[in-house]
């Protein structure tokens, strides 16, 4: 699994960069349109004509992609100017829990920029008929739902504070989950680790588990898209 870092710096920057080869090439595009869109001919005949008429409906249409490109850069430029404001954001809103209670893990002001998502998941979930996200323990940020198709069923818990994520899937055939990190209020699931299990009772020799020494980058993505079922 691959991992990402960024800092605000690096991505305004980028930013900037961005911004600077876009000035100068529009300052090259300009320069470039009298001299390309209209090619004097050579001679005063026909061929000399269509030739200079040829080359400037080339130059007319580079200059209609050109534009195109314009816009589509600077919207590129916005999305990386705006990316930066985000993550600046974010680290302030870290900072701030951090100042109000050193003691308390920083996963939860990551998940600010998420709330308009986990917000927009939950107002689908009603109309699309899914299961509602109950809160078990009351002062803990832990989030859990349970979906059921017959006798199958899925049950998602997440926890953001403590980068705890597990998913079980139960048949009268066989359960299979998989847990990533540790939820410190109900003391499960292993830190630093992805813990895959399966048991079957009717195939004992297929029971098995499998600890993996990672965990889940996506935790505070589940826990935004958790009302969806995801």
């Amino acid at each position: 699994m691959s991992y990402v870092i960024a800092t605000p710096e690096m991505i305004a920057s980028a930013a900037s960069d961005v911004a600077n080869i876009g000035s100068t090439l529009n300052a090259a595009n300009a320069a470039a349109v009298a001299p390309t869109v209209a090619v004097l001919p050579a001679a005063a005949d026909e061929v000399s004509a269509s030739i200079a008429n040829l080359f400037s409906a080339h130059a007319v249409e580079y200059q209609a992609l050109v534009g195109r490109a314009a816009a589509f850069h600077e919207q590129f430029m916005q999305n990386l100017t705006a990316g930066a404001g985000s993550y600046v954001g974010a680290e302030a809103a870290n900072v701030a829990a951090f100042t109000a209670n050193p003691a308390a893990p920083a996963a939860a002001a990551q998940l600010a920029p998420l709330q308009p998502l986990h917000a927009f998941a939950s107002q689908l979930a009603g109309p699309l008929g899914l299961s509602p996200v109950t809160m078990p323990i009351p002062g803990e940020n832990l989030m859990s739902q349970t979906t059921t198709f017959g006798s199958f069923s899925k049950t998602y818990t997440v926890d953001p504070d403590d980068h705890y994520v597990a998913v079980k899937f139960s048949t009268p055939l066989f359960t299979a989950g998989a847990t990533s990190g540790f939820e410190e209020t109900q003391g499960v699931g292993v830190p630093g680790q992805t813990i895959l299990t399966f048991q079957s009772p009717v195939s004992p020799v297929l029971n098995a588990s499998l600890a993996v020494p990672v965990t889940d980058p996506l935790v505070p993505v589940f826990a935004a898209l958790l009302p969806l079922g995801f």
